[in-house]
């Protein structure tokens, strides 16, 4: 027999930069911190104008050689597709395995390069220059990268860490405010499973982030990316308490899925929160204080409960049995316990529940929490 000896052990640890102004010295500072024999940015249409075009532009004048792709803006573009028309494009260019990816964009645009990043040429650096709030608290950092498919989302794809975040929030002046709302819901989410006094900041702070005040957006930015950060070291590959990042993703995707991705991923989240904390309450788990906590907070962010309604019951729970999660084709729902914790079993952080439960709780859901 011959053995394959491949233990070994190593460092992919990465700088998560969160600071106002810090985009207009991405150029310098990539240039100096992470040399390439080609910097490839990928944008979308509008983020290229953002910013893409500049830090092609700050490269170029450096002798640095630039290629800038872009794609349309949206979920419809996270597809096999469109990663094959970016690699045939760095294939045409010439891009070897020196090159290094910068991702510039929300989590379409990071999902996408990122993935694409891991499989050319069987992995090249990239670095997520994250203008979206939902970007810079959760998609642009741990790792998470890939497309979307006709089963559902993110079902193809990796896990690889990228070289650097650099997020600055002077970008989200740019930002639509339902995109905006879409970020704080997702930062929400995480201060609900892991945080309690950030949720209680961002409670008493949402009329502010919502007009967009940078100190308040960077003291969420911070605190969220620090509970991600803290998450990802502790589970990289989502075999444990990663899982907490994902509740009220198991009905939220299946909404993403149902509505042809019209529903937003936030507003999704606030929805899939909605029925999964309801689920924790109906099983005694979680308080109706709490619960009702929550859904204030959610709709402060213009959550609409009634939106379940446009749904058939089972048709999302038929949805959601294709989430990433599910094992044996039986969706898990990641149970909170309070704002702050969630419930733990047996080493495990996502629970089966009974369709005939999570029914119930989607009815229960569209109607008045109070």
């Amino acid at each position: 027999m011959v053995k394959v000896n491949l233990k070994k052990t190593v460092d992919e640890s990465y700088p998560v930069a969160v600071e106002a102004g810090l985009s207009a010295r991405i150029p310098a500072l990539i240039a100096r911190r992470y040399p390439a024999s080609r910097y490839v940015i990928i944008c979308d249409r509008f983020t290229a104008k953002l910013v893409g075009k500049r830090l092609a532009v700050g490269l170029r004048n450096k002798g640095m050689k630039t290629l800038l792709l872009s794609i349309p803006g949206g979920e419809h573009s996270k597809t096999r597709a469109a990663k094959e028309r970016l690699e045939d494009a760095m294939l045409k260019a010439g891009c070897d395995r020196q090159s290094l990816v910068v991702a510039v964009g929300g989590g379409v645009v990071g999902d996408l390069a990122g993935f694409v990043a891991a499989t050319y040429m069987r992995g090249v650096r990239y670095i997520h220059v994250p203008t979206t709030m939902l970007a810079m608290v959760d998609s642009a950092i741990g790792g998470k990268t890939g497309v979307d498919t006709r089963e559902g989302k993110n079902l193809i794809g990796a896990f690889f860490q990228p070289a650097a975040v650099l997020a600055d929030p002077v970008l989200l002046r740019a930002l639509p405010q339902r995109q905006l709302m879409s970020g704080l819901i997702e930062a929400a989410k995480m201060f609900m499973t892991s945080d309690r006094s950030a949720f209680a900041y961002l409670k008493k702070n949402a009329s502010s982030a919502l007009s967009r005040n940078p100190k308040v957006l960077t003291h969420i930015i911070k605190r969220a990316a620090g509970i991600k950060a803290g998450v990802v070291s502790a589970d990289e590959k989502e075999a444990g308490k990663r899982m907490v990042l994902n509740f009220g993703h198991t009905i939220g995707h299946a909404l993403e899925k149902l509505s042809d991705y019209r529903i937003i991923h936030g507003e999704a989240v606030a929805l899939g929160i909605l029925v999964e904390g309801r689920i924790a309450m109906n099983q005694g788990v979680l308080s109706r204080h709490d619960y009702e906590a929550i859904a204030d907070l959610l709709a402060s962010f213009r959550t609409k409960p009634e939106t379940l309604s446009r749904f058939s019951p089972r048709a999302v729970v038929r949805a959601a049995r294709g989430d990433k999660k599910s094992i044996g084709g039986r969706a898990r729902y990641v149970i909170l316990k309070k704002i702050g914790a969630v419930e733990v079993k047996s080493g495990a952080y996502a629970h089966s529940v009974p369709e005939k439960d999570v029914i119930r709780a989607l009815k229960e859901a569209v109607l008045s929490v109070h």
